[in-house]
């Protein structure tokens, strides 16, 4: 009798770490995976651009001076 409970005691606290390990796991997985679905669906909206937006992109390296954009003034 006492064998039992020794043994059931030893695999009762086996199932809990091993447990914890397949939990961690599989939990890790499943996030990685909704934020890959995420990202991807994010990316696929700022490509898309809505009617009446205005996107503007900095421009890197040196200025280049004297360009013009050309504009209406309406009163």
């Amino acid at each position: 009798m006492q064998e039992f409970i020794i043994i059931s005691i030893i695999l009762i606290l086996l199932f809990r770490t091993i447990r914890r390990f397949i939990f961690f796991n599989t939990k890790d997985a499943f996030q990685q995976a909704a934020n890959q679905f995420y990202s991807k669906i994010e990316m696929e909206e700022r490509k898309k651009k809505e009617d009446g937006t205005i996107t503007i992109h900095p421009k890197t390296g040196k200025r280049e001076d004297g360009e013009y954009v050309p504009y209406e003034e309406i009163k």
